[in-house]
């Protein structure tokens, strides 16, 4: 997965390609959220069940002299709580989500190194 996965916009498509009606026996004149709903049973099983698939971050870089100089992360939600109908649609986190994104990037980074740091609702890379 990338830093910013907005692969749950399939959710705002009207269908789905036809292999993915093929490979999970839904039949071809379901919507696009109506599949997604026969393969998550819902919204109970699978990616899309999970609020942390919908956690991502906006990498700010700034270069002088062809020199990373800056690097700011930008925490984003991708609309877990508004449903499935908005979900994908990047915003920025609120206080809460921005500092639980960046306690999880802190963790994941220890054995890198990395060093990070909170400003307002900015995660700073130290470089």
């Amino acid at each position: 997965y990338s830093i910013a996965n907005f692969v749950f916009q399939s959710d705002a498509s009207h269908y789905m390609p036809e292999d993915y009606y093929e490979k999970y026996n839904i039949p071809t004149e379901y919507t696009a959220e109506q599949a997604i709903a026969v393969r998550s049973a819902n919204g109970t099983r699978g990616l899309n069940c999970d609020y942390m698939n919908f956690r991502a971050i906006m990498p700010f870089m700034e270069f002088e002299n062809g020199k990373l100089c800056s690097l700011v992360l930008h925490p984003l939600e991708i609309g877990f709580a508004a449903g499935p109908k908005l979900r994908g649609y990047p915003n920025l986190a609120d206080e809460k989500t921005a500092k639980e994104i960046y306690d999880r990037l802190v963790e994941l980074s220890k054995p890198y190194g990395t060093k990070l740091s909170m400003k307002g609702d900015k995660i700073i890379v130290a470089l």
